[in-house]
Formats: C-alpha cells, structure tokens, sequence
C-alpha cells in the first residue's frame, strides 16, 4: 500500500510539474491525463481501505496497535484517522465522494489550464533592463522572491493585466469553487468553511499528512501580518 502510494504521489507530482512547464504540449498532456486516470485508481483503492479501517471501533485499533509493534510505524497515520471519525460520513458516501473527486476538482482544472495555456502575459524589464518573460507558474515559484523589486513590481504589473482580461470567468470558477467548499464544509460538520480547508483531508488522500492543526484564529492573524508588514515592500 505505501508503494503503491508512493509511487502515485511521484508519477502525479511529475506529470504536474511538466504539464505547468507546457501545457499546450501533446505529450505534457497526454501524461497528465494518465496521471489523473491513474489517481482516480489509486484513490478508490485508498478509499476501500480507509473505509474498512474506520469501520474498526477506535479501541479496536488501539488494541492492534499494543498487540502488533510492527503498526507503531503507523501510529501518526491511526492518530489522523481517529481525529478525522467526526467528520467522515457513511462508507458509500465517502466512496460516491471519491468516484466524483475529478469534476469537484474541475475549478482548479479550468484554472490551471487558463493560466498555464491561454494567457499570454508581456515581457517586463529587470533592474538591469534586460527583457524577462513573465508567467504564472514563473511568478509563484521564482519572481515573487527575487530580491530585484523592480522586476517582482513589473512582473506583478504584467500578471495583472493578463489576468484581468480573464476576470469573468476566473471569477465564475472562483465562486463555484466556494459554493463546493462551503458545502462539503457543512456537509462534514465543521464551524466554518475556513476550519474545513485548514483541517480536512481525506485519509485516502496524498495530501493526509499535510494538516497541521492550525486554528482559523491563527491563520488570519498569519495573513494580517502578512497584508500589513510584507506586502507594502513587495
């Protein structure tokens, strides 16, 4: 099972990152499509599994765990399950959720694809005046932490622009992606659609072991002083 998870978080995580690279390139998507195919695999195979472990009493599992050592290599991977009990909804549920996983992910879909293959987004001079070409994927993963201030300016300016020529439609995504959210947020029978996003990840799910039990509380006075003391010198 941690081969099989492994090697998907890999193959995903690859054909991602090359596709975000290129995505008008055949063979870019080409594999992220039998990356996606494959995921969807993976995950009702995860999901079969989780199903049947929370099916287990809590103290069940707790008894496995003194009876066999060899699952203390798991004992973070049981203490996440346990914590998620309260928010996880009947097995056919959960296995109906996850067979629709791809087109309630398809807001992130149209965005990705936009941003990556539509837009076009003009060259911005640096420090030094030589031409830099700009994009989305280049701005999150570089520009945005040069120490050149008049580069990140420009190309925060040049990105801008692009994007407000998409405005509608991004917007439209946007506001379907909330509507999800706000609704498996109540669906999961959490305070707020802000403790789900923070909290929530499925235990059949790569990205299990990314909470950190960080408070809404906390999280936005992170952003507070993020807008306030950081971004007037970006």
């Amino acid at each position: 099972y941690n081969l099989v998870m492994e090697t998907q978080s890999r193959l995903g995580s690859y054909a991602l990152y090359k596709y975000s690279e290129d995505s008008t390139d055949q063979h870019n998507q080409s594999r992220m499509g039998r990356s996606q195919l494959l995921g969807e695999k993976v995950s009702s195979l995860s999901s079969s599994l989780v199903n049947k472990l929370l099916e287990l009493p809590e103290e069940r599992l707790a008894t496995f765990k003194k009876e066999e050592k060899e699952l203390m290599q798991y004992h973070r991977f049981i203490e996440k399950l346990n914590l998620s009990r309260p928010h996880t909804l009947e097995s056919n549920v959960e296995k109906a959720l996850s067979a629709v996983k791809q087109p309630l992910n398809v807001g992130n879909t149209i965005y990705m694809s936009i941003t990556s293959s539509d837009m076009q987004f003009e060259q911005v001079k640096n420090k030094d005046g030589q031409d830099v070409s700009v994009s989305l994927f280049t701005y999150m993963t570089q520009i945005e932490t040069s120490p050149d201030t008049v580069f990140r300016r420009n190309a925060y300016e040049s990105l801008s622009e692009g994007l407000s020529k998409y405005q509608h439609g991004l917007a439209q995504t946007l506001t379907n992606e909330i509507q999800k959210n706000v609704a498996m947020a109540h669906l999961r029978q959490y305070p707020s659609t802000l403790d789900y996003l923070l909290h929530y990840a499925s235990p059949a799910n790569n990205q299990f072991y990314a909470g950190d039990g960080v408070s809404a509380a906390y999280f936005e006075d992170v952003l507070d002083t993020f807008q306030q003391h950081l971004a007037p010198h970006m």
